[in-house]
């Protein structure tokens, strides 16, 4: 079994994939729920979307370019990330704090000329977006983005546009394929994931 296989099977058996009625972040609905916040509390799992992550980004992280990620879902991987390569980790805030520097970047944007945005699933790109938005009205560079998942609902696409690149661990449908294969989820619940 390779790592992708073996982190895909501990999400599922830790049931971080769920089936039910579910509205998401983007604001869309949806039958079935990816949620890798719980990953931090299996540290093997949380390992494997790291080098998930290494093997996707290879060639970007064989240049000098820093980790960004968006609160609150994102910074534990993004920390897990930028500890296991040894890469400046910065984060954007979702709205503005009222008190302190009133920042909506933490961290110092200084310390890389370029940042790969990472998150943990990718629906329609929007919080992603966010941060590339944030980060280059700051005179930083975003060319790549990140994630574990793609629901692949336009999140790429949407990226594309502005010129960003996805790099991705998996794609829901190779996800659901496997699952199928191994026998754990039904004909119906492929189907759903696929919108068959």
């Amino acid at each position: 079994m390779n790592f992708k296989e073996e982190l895909l099977l501990g999400i599922w058996e830790k049931k971080l994939i769920k089936f039910g009625d579910f509205k998401l972040s983007s604001g869309l609905s949806s039958n079935y729920y990816i949620d890798l916040r719980p990953l931090p509390s299996y540290p093997r799992l949380l390992k494997l979307a790291v080098l998930g992550l290494k093997e996707a980004l290879k060639e970007e992280l064989s240049q000098d370019v820093g980790i960004a990620t968006i609160e609150l879902s994102g910074i534990p991987l993004a920390t897990a990330l930028a500890y296991a390569t040894e890469r400046p980790l910065i984060y954007v805030r979702k709205k503005q704090k009222d008190y302190g520097t009133k920042s909506l970047i933490e961290g110092d944007l200084s310390s890389a000329r370029e940042f790969i945005v990472v998150d943990d699933v990718m629906t329609t790109g929007s919080s992603v977006l966010q941060v590339v938005s944030e980060l280059r009205s700051n005179g930083a560079s975003v060319k790549t983005a990140a994630v574990v998942f793609d629901r692949l609902q336009g999140g790429e696409e949407n990226l594309l546009k502005n010129n960003v690149i996805l790099r991705k661990v998996f794609d829901i449908g190779e996800a659901a394929v496997m699952l199928k294969q191994r026998g754990l989820i039904s004909q119906d619940e492929l189907n759903k994931i696929l919108k068959v």
